[in-house]
């Protein structure tokens, strides 16, 4: 479709599952990697990028469980807006249903 170009290519890890989940507010763009392999584990994480104006979508920082665990799930589900992002966790049967809500801070805070 010519109306809608390709102006950018984001890629995760093998079976990361990176993009299982997707929220994308003004020039962010929230996506999330419930299995990535980090240390052995399949630790999940949401990685935050963000439009530069050049058209790139760079990595800025990632989010993850603050009880990171093997086979975690973290990130299965996603949702944002200008101010905040909440996050599903719910791989782990000792924490069937998580959900983390984060809250961006105002400039020079």
């Amino acid at each position: 479709d010519n109306d809608w170009p390709v102006v950018a290519e984001l890629a995760g890890g093998d079976d990361s599952r990176f993009g299982a989940a997707v929220a994308l507010v003004d020039d962010t763009a929230f996506i999330a990697a419930p299995r990535l392999l980090y240390a052995n584990k399949r630790l999940g994480l949401v990685a935050r990028h963000e439009r530069a104006g050049d058209g790139t979508w760079p990595f800025i920082t990632h989010k993850h469980s603050r009880q990171p665990a093997d086979g975690d799930g973290f990130g299965n589900a996603i949702a944002a807006s200008t101010t905040m992002l909440t996050v599903l966790e719910n791989g782990l049967s000792t924490r069937p249903s998580e959900q983390s809500v984060f809250t961006a801070l105002p400039p020079g805070c």
